[in-house]
């Protein structure tokens, strides 16, 4: 099958920010600060923090969606890009289980309506 690159919604536009690496340094730096309050967990902490702000961006967001809908397709997990964040997401988005959500994105994401029509 002939992979699809997912197009984002405006919806989903609105939703997420760009990703901004120096935005993204300056805050993992400030984080630092609580390095004496979560003691031996600092470092799992700060972990979650950054993927916290990773997954807030559209970067991300795009490359889940792209994960999902590979996987949806029957297409092999191929990283794209040379873009942490993305690449992130997509290992997330190919690897989570489709069964939940793929239904309701058959209906209602136009990026998956091709979907309906290899069923018949």
């Amino acid at each position: 099958m002939e992979r699809k690159i997912y197009q984002m919604t405006e919806k989903q536009m609105a939703k997420y920010q760009p990703f901004e690496q120096s935005k993204y340094d300056a805050d993992i730096a400030a984080f630092d600060v609580h390095k004496s309050e979560y003691g031996k967990k600092f470092g799992l902490k700060k972990r979650d923090y950054a993927l916290t702000l990773m997954a807030c961006t559209r970067e991300y967001a795009q490359g889940c969606w792209q994960g999902k809908l590979d996987r949806a397709s029957g297409l092999e997990y191929s990283e794209e890009r040379n873009e942490n964040v993305y690449n992130l997401g997509y290992y997330r988005g190919y690897h989570e289980n489709l069964h939940g959500y793929i239904a309701d994105a058959k209906k209602s994401n136009p990026n998956f309506a091709f979907l309906n029509e290899v069923a018949k």
